[in-house]
Order: C-alpha cells, then structure tokens, then sequence
C-alpha cells in the first residue's frame, strides 16, 4: 500500500478529524496567517520563527490531552518543526499583540460562517430573527501561573493573581463567537472595552441587536450603542432615570412562563445630558424578584414584549461559552504567565469553540435534532482524540494532499455535509436538555465550610452517617 492510499484509508476512518482539518486549512492559510500578523503585529517582527509556524505549534499544544507546550516544543524541534530554541518560542508567546488574536478569531467568524449548514434552523423569536443579535459580555483571564519571578508570593501580591480582560460578542442565532475586545489589566472595567467592541461590529453585515447585563444599562453606554446603529436589549443600572410618557399607559400582562410582565414606554436621561433616548421598560416580576430591561424596539407590535423578554433569558449563552473554553479546552491551564500570552491563548480557544460549533450544527441537522441536544464537551473530546490519532499515523504534507484533491473534487461545504450528516453516537446527547425554569425560585447558594479536623476515615464518616 503506497503512503497515499494509507493517509487516505486512514482519514476516511476519522471523519472528525477530517472535518476539523478541512476547516483549519480553509481558515488559516499560511498566508492568510502571516496578512493577520503583518496587520496587527504592532512593534513585534519576525527573525527565524514565523507566524504560521508559531501558530500551528500553539493550536497543537492546546489540542494535545496532556496540554503541555514543553512536551510538544521538545518533538516539534526534534522533528526540524521548531527551527528556534524554546526560551525563543516562549518570548514570542510572552509579547504577541492581543490584537493579533482579535483579528484571528474575527477571520475565522467569517469563514466558519460559510461552512455552515444551509437548513439551519434559527432558535431565536421568530420577530427578531432579522436581527443579528449579540449577547456581549467580558472575560477575565485567570489561573495565573507565579513562573515569573516578579509574580512569587510576597506580601504585596499574597493573593489570586488575574491575567488579561476580554470583552466578547456571541452572534445568538449561530451560536459562533464575532469578535473580541481585550484589555492587559484583568482589574480594568470590562466597560472601557465597549466602543473597541463595537468598532469591530461595524464591520458585519445587518441590523444588531446588542444583548447585555446591567453594567452596560447606563445612559452612556445606552447612548454609545445608538450613536454605532445598534438597538439594545440591556438590563436596567440603578441611577438610569427612567420618565414615563404619560400619553402611554403602562401594560400588564404575563410572559410565556406566567410571569408578570409590565411593559412601559419614555425616554432615559441623565443629570449630565439632557437629550432624551425613547425606550420601552419591560418589568418581569417573580414573587419579591424584579428584571427590568430596556430596549430601543418601541414598536410592541413588531416586537412583542414576551419575545423582548425571552431574547434577554438567550444572554446566558454567552457563560456557556467562557464555561467551555474554561474547562473543555483547558484555558485554566495557561501555557504563558504575561497577559499577552493569556489573551492570544483564550482567542484561540474562542476559535476552536467555533470550529466544534460548526461541527455539531452540521451533526445536528443532518440527524435531524435541535442543536442543544448535542453535548460540545463529549463531542470534542472525539474530535481531540481522531485529530490526535491522525498526526500520529499521517504525515502533514499526506494530509495537506487529500485536502488540496477533496477542495477541488467535492468543496468543503459539501464534503462536511457528507461526513457528518448521518454521524451519531449515543454519548454526544446530552444529559440535560433545555433552558432551567424561570418560574422556579433557585435554591440559595451553600455557605462555605471551614475544615475543623485535618483528615477524617471514610469508614468513621460511614459509620456516623448510619446512627
């Protein structure tokens, strides 16, 4: 058997790893890679190591089941892969622009975006599926490792040490994350990332709809979202003052979960400004509990008040994801200790969220079930172990072949279309389905216990249990 027909019997036996390839090499062109760099590379330059090498190094660090960057540093040199020592590959990682990981996760938004099924089904309200919504919310970086020696232990710093800060946008309706905004202080307020943020949105196509908590509901930022052409769904701050108007009378009905809702119209201002935003003030009331949200869509028509409040409930999506990457791809386990490094590491996280994104779409649709009946984590565990499988036995240039012959037999949307529409595995449905009840009053959070003994016997702690 010739190495052509081993790498093509052999992929054809791993239709994830197939399909993950086919993605990462329709993204991420090794000129593709070194434009972003050469666009957002800021005061750094490039001697020995380029880009797309130093990319495909950290992807495969993060890929691997030990996540250790050292381990695969070490093959990586052995096999003529790293052409610089790792004290070198790490100083890159240290001071790479975190701008550069923003222009990589917004590349791969717009690729992902076309590999996309074209049956999707939207799980938004049906009045705002012309919108692009976006649930926007910011991430700090932390498990910070004390490496360096500035960061050991002293009285000074005796405490949780927090990396950089991101600000992220999460397109609702796909569930793929648009871009991101980041910040080297992990202290800083998520806040000062807003305008950044959405001088990126500007860039993508359509009317949004900007979904966020209530530290985004004051009047500048209400006002900086208006000025950029976006409507808002934004949950009210304290001091945002609210003036009824009085030609229209307050509404009180119930949502689509029997709460009480009680919907206003008029304007917000403040005490510095005194131009007026025409809003809707939605009042959700759940026994002694009250949200209140604020949106600029005032036609109750076209946008009823029960889809206004079920579009904010989608807002948690957006934790669904930083749990993700948190726990699923490790981004607990940092490979660099500076902020640079944390930043460049989420953003890539953030892009192979995508990539098992676009995967379960299609897995989904072509065995007809909803998207959130797939569980990621179970799913990309199979990708991890057939992407890691098939660097072990293939060669890159092997694989870079088959690509090149399936890109121009069948195209990639097609091809994905093909290895995953009929692939199912009992272990990828997921264990719970579907949003919690908000009519539910949540059980209060347990008080934290102090230890009183320094161990204890199972058997002792059995044995009491029985009496």
């Amino acid at each position: 058997m010739t190495s052509n027909s081993f790498a093509s019997e052999a992929l054809s036996r791993l239709p994830l790893a197939e399909a993950a390839f086919l993605m990462l090499d329709d993204i991420f062109q090794n000129n593709t890679l070194e434009a972003i760099y050469q666009s957002n590379r800021g005061r750094t330059y490039t001697r020995i190591l380029t880009f797309s090498s130093f990319f495909q190094l950290l992807r495969d660090s993060l890929i691997s089941p030990d996540h250790s960057a050292r381990a695969r540093l070490i093959d990586a040199s052995e096999n003529g892969e790293l052409p610089t020592s790792l004290k070198a590959f790490y100083d890159k990682l240290a001071h790479m622009p975190p701008e550069v990981g923003a222009g990589l996760l917004s590349h791969s938004y717009r690729a992902i975006s076309k590999l996309l099924p074209r049956k999707m089904t939207s799980k938004l309200p049906k009045s705002l599926c012309k919108l692009t919504v976006v649930a926007v919310d910011g991430k700090v970086i932390k498990h910070t490792m004390r490496r360096l020696l500035p960061l050991r232990i002293s009285k000074q710093n005796a405490s949780k040490l927090l990396g950089g800060k991101a600000l992220v946008a999460v397109n609702l309706s796909t569930g793929l994350v648009m871009e991101m905004a980041s910040e080297l202080d992990g202290e800083a307020s998520e806040t000062r990332l807003l305008a950044p943020l959405l001088q990126q949105l500007k860039d993508h196509c359509g009317e949004k709809l900007i979904v966020a908590d209530r530290c985004y509901g004051f009047y500048k930022h209400i006002a900086m979202i208006k000025d950029d052409g976006c409507h808002f769904v934004l949950r009210v701050a304290s001091i945002t003052q609210f003036i009824q108007d009085p030609e229209k009378p307050a509404r009180i009905g119930k949502d689509r979960y029997g709460r009480k809702l009680i919907e206003e119209h008029g304007w917000i201002t403040s005490q510095k400004n005194t131009k007026l935003i025409a809003v809707r003030r939605l009042s959700i009331i759940r026994d002694k509990v009250q949200i209140q949200l604020l949106t600029d869509l005032t036609d109750s028509k076209r946008y009823p008040a029960d889809d206004i409040a079920e579009i904010y409930r989608y807002r948690w999506d957006i934790e669904r994801v930083y749990a993700t990457i948190t726990k699923v791809f490790q981004l607990r386990h940092l490979i660099g200790t500076s902020p640079e490094a944390g930043l460049i590491q989420a953003s890539l996280c953030l892009i192979l969220f995508n990539i098992t994104e676009a995967i379960k779409w299609h897995i989904s649709v072509g065995n007809g079930k909803k998207i959130d009946e797939v569980s990621g984590e179970m799913l990309w565990r199979d990708i991890r172990d057939e992407v890691m499988a098939a660097t072990r036995l293939l060669r890159t240039r092997d694989v870079q072949m088959l690509l090149q012959g399936i890109k121009q037999e069948v195209g990639i949307l097609e091809r994905l279309t093909e290895l995953l529409g009929n692939l199912w595995k009992k272990k990828w449905a997921k264990s719970k389905v579907g949003r919690t009840d908000p009519t539910k009053i949540p059980n209060p959070k347990p008080q934290k216990l102090k230890q009183t003994t320094c161990h204890d016997s199972v058997f002792r702690v059995m044995k009491r249990a029985k009496k």
